[in-house]
């Protein structure tokens, strides 16, 4: 009965970690294009010359090979808290995103959080169910 409420535990934690992301950028305050050319400079060259289809096929490659091996890679290793890496970095990025949209627009900003909150929380908590069963 404990590892059915253990992955809503883990969604929780790492829910918060979303949060606290988002206050500490909205505190710090970046500078927006500063930050926008640092994160468009660099983009790996196999993305970044391609385009259209093969763009599409890079996308689905990088989800369907590499993040899958990238988990059956940790999940061999049988050191727990490597299990957090990966499902830490999902959560923190977006919580820079929403930290940086409302600190320019909290209307916008809200767009953003109820339209990438269904998808968030789904690929989380996929993350959360991984960590439960490895």
């Amino acid at each position: 009965m404990n590892n059915v409420f253990k992955p809503i535990k883990y969604l929780s934690i790492i829910m918060l970690v979303v949060i606290i992301s988002a206050v500490i950028t909205y505190i710090v305050n970046p500078n927006f294009s500063d930050t926008l050319n640092s994160v468009s400079s660099n983009i790996s060259k196999s993305v970044s010359q391609k385009s259209g289809l093969n763009l599409v096929v890079a996308y689905i490659f990088n989800n369907g090979f590499k993040v899958p091996m990238g988990m059956l890679f940790f999940s061999i290793i049988p050191v727990r808290f490597l299990y957090w890496i990966q499902p830490l970095f999902t959560a923190i990025l977006p919580g820079i995103l929403f930290g940086i949209a409302f600190r320019y627009s909290v209307a916008k900003a809200f767009i953003i959080l109820i339209s990438s909150l269904p998808h968030m929380l789904l690929e989380i908590f996929a993350f959360c169910l991984w960590m439960v069963a490895s």
